[in-house]
């Protein structure tokens, strides 16, 4: 029990960062201290346990089974650690804490900023933290309790996490300038999966991938895929380079604006993209600002 109680923060940080990079020289840098002080605090740190961590060689730090053994709960440590002091400050009125915010998905819809600004000025002393993830680590980063609140496309349901929709963008249909297509005002869905289409990968983009799929394949259809996009940036080049056509939300065209793409809405009134706010679930109620933060955003006119 005594042992216990010699443990810092500081000795598990020190060993979770030379752990990672297996070098005390990079893993001083990363933490801005001197090799030599690192050096000392792992071996104290070992001397406290009376368990040898580290194997050292010429090529750097090894883990040794002890070490490896640590290394598997020292995260969950610190981060339990982190949380309890973070409710500690969210129970103290005098506290005002700023939302950990993680948007994912690539999301650039107008409403998202137009939310967040809107945020800012009616809560100037609760401000934003804003991080930018993959639908993957979004949820990640709530179990772990280093977001607060997330936006996505949807991630995969999970018993610890909500998820609910806060807008939706009516789809519209991305060509090329010189494609059969590009003379129209508007299309149908019929008409849209005759073509081959430029899709998202659904490692990188889970959530916008489900909702088209769902769509393109209503009915028992069977579009042709030609291939599947990684990010924005990706899918509006395979478009524009003509590989094929694809459905895009409203919301992102917006945003962008090219001469070798035209953008014709979808006659389809059940044709949308959605985006959703997520939360962790909890068993008491959800500190005050995270509870007006999620009213907020749901709150004001659907686009579509």
């Amino acid at each position: 029990m005594k042992l216990a109680h010699t443990i810092t923060l500081r000795d598990l940080s020190h060993f979770r960062a030379v752990a990672a990079t297996q070098n005390v020289h990079r893993a001083a840098d990363e933490l801005g201290i001197d090799p030599s002080a690192l050096a000392r605090s792992i071996r104290e740190f070992e001397e406290k346990l009376d368990v040898a961590l580290f194997e050292r060689t010429p090529s750097g730090m090894r883990l040794t089974p002890a070490g490896e053994a640590l290394s598997e709960h020292s995260d969950e440590l610190l981060l339990n650690f982190e949380h309890a002091l973070r409710i500690a400050q969210e129970t103290d009125e005098r506290q005002s804490l700023p939302l950990r915010v993680g948007i994912a998905d690539g999301l650039v819809q107008p409403l998202l900023s137009q939310r967040l600004a809107q945020w800012r000025a009616m809560e100037p002393r609760t401000g934003l933290v804003i991080s930018e993830v993959r639908a993957s680590e979004l949820a990640a980063g709530l179990r772990r309790w280093e977001l607060d609140v997330g936006f996505s496309f949807g991630v995969d349901q999970e018993r610890g996490l909500a998820q609910e929709s806060v807008w939706s963008y009516p789809l519209v249909v991305l060509v090329p300038t010189g494609h059969a297509l590009a003379v129209h005002s508007e299309l149908t869905l019929p008409q849209v999966i005759e073509h081959p289409l430029v899709v998202c990968d659904p490692y990188y983009k889970p959530g916008v991938h489900r909702q088209i799929d769902a769509l393109v394949r209503r009915d028992g259809a069977k579009p042709a895929i030609a291939c599947q996009a990684a990010s924005l940036a990706g899918f509006i080049t395979r478009i524009g380079s003509g590989d094929g056509i694809g459905l895009a939300d409203e919301g992102h065209m917006l945003t962008v604006s090219r001469p070798d793409i035209v953008s014709i809405p979808l006659r389809d009134e059940s044709a949308s993209l959605t985006t959703f706010v997520l939360y962790r679930r909890a068993k008491k109620p959800l500190p005050l600002a995270l509870r007006r933060f999620i009213a907020h955003v749901k709150a004001g006119q659907n686009p579509a």
